[in-house]
């Protein structure tokens, strides 16, 4: 998919644009991009949406391909807003392109672990002595029980 065409079986040639038209839903092009070699986040994540995948196929997003991801020991990861503000300073700080992720589209957590270990391996939370920060336990999370 991230050629400008693609050959099938019978080594008929296609554009994009009908290779577009030929992909039907969100989980279709989800497929096709994860066989194109991209390492996605979990199908299911908000971040998932077809104008995602149309933008990492075009390169717009950044989003490793699975022969960079480097996987690293990460057993008690931080809070996931935490991750995703590791990954977005990590991916400006290498000059990557945007990765796509705001309020509203979120990667799953360990999507966003191995794309740190990828980007950013010497950070803190793959240390031996990490430690995640403590939770902060809000008044509504107690309850008491009379």
């Amino acid at each position: 998919m991230d050629m400008d065409l693609v050959t099938t079986s019978q080594t008929n040639k296609l554009t994009v644009h009908q290779v577009e038209r030929l992909v039907a839903n969100v989980s279709t092009l989800y497929d096709a991009t994860v066989r194109n070699g991209w390492y996605l986040p979990k199908q299911k994540s908000s971040l998932i949406t077809s104008e995602y995948l149309e933008a990492v196929r075009q390169g717009k997003f950044y989003c490793p391909k699975y022969g960079e991801i480097k996987m690293l020991p990460c057993p008690n990861p931080p809070p996931k807003e935490m991750l995703i503000n590791k990954v977005k300073f990590a991916a400006k700080r290498l000059k990557l392109a945007d990765t796509g992720i705001d309020e509203k589209h979120e990667p799953d957590r360990k999507w966003l672990v191995d794309v740190l270990a990828t980007l950013q391996p010497d950070d803190e939370i793959f240390k031996k002595n990490y430690l995640p920060p403590a939770r902060v336990i809000k008044d509504q999370d107690y309850v008491i029980d009379n």
